[in-house]
């Protein structure tokens, strides 16, 4: 794993970019900035495992460019769950939630990805309120999302479930 300056990112990838991301979508400029700049911006290589089930959350990602494999551990077995590309954010509901990642999040090509720690999330609520209301909201609506992703999953099972005992 590599780490990539912020800021070189930033200009390298231009405004638009960032803009066009579902988790900073509406966030000033200069707030996307501060993220990248305080936040820890690695890049992961095809293969590579950004975290794995179990570890400690003091943190989330959001994928800034590329595509992360979430793999979920039950049982000792770990079963491919969904990706995650550009603009999502992986690792929210743990930090939250304050509980142990639940999977083994792994680049499924060459993916670029920004940290922000639960530190950093708490200076932002702090010092840019409203700023911070943004990302929240941002963030609350991709976690909607997927319950509604879930749901859709949980109603199909269920149907095939019951055509399985009704034959």
């Amino acid at each position: 794993m590599k780490t990539i300056d912020g800021q070189a990112l930033w200009h390298s990838l231009g405004a638009v970019h960032f803009r066009e991301m579902s988790t900073f979508g509406a966030l000033p400029d200069t707030t996307v900035q501060r993220l990248l700049a305080e936040g820890h911006v690695r890049q992961l290589d095809k293969g590579e495992v950004l975290f794995r089930a179990g570890d400690r959350v003091y943190s989330f990602f959001v994928v800034i460019s590329g595509k992360l494999a979430m793999y979920i551990c039950a049982d000792d077995q770990h079963a491919f769950s969904r990706h995650h590309a550009r603009g999502e954010e992986v690792g929210f509901v743990a930090m939250i939630g304050l509980h142990d990642r639940v999977g083994t999040a792994v680049a499924a090509q060459e993916t670029l990805v920004v940290e922000i720690s639960a530190d950093q999330f708490h200076a932002l609520h702090i010092s840019e309120p409203e700023a911070f209301g943004l990302l929240l909201l941002n963030l609350s609506r991709e976690m909607a999302r997927g319950i509604r992703q879930l749901n859709n999953v949980i109603v199909q099972m269920s149907m095939q479930h019951s055509k399985g005992r009704a034959g």
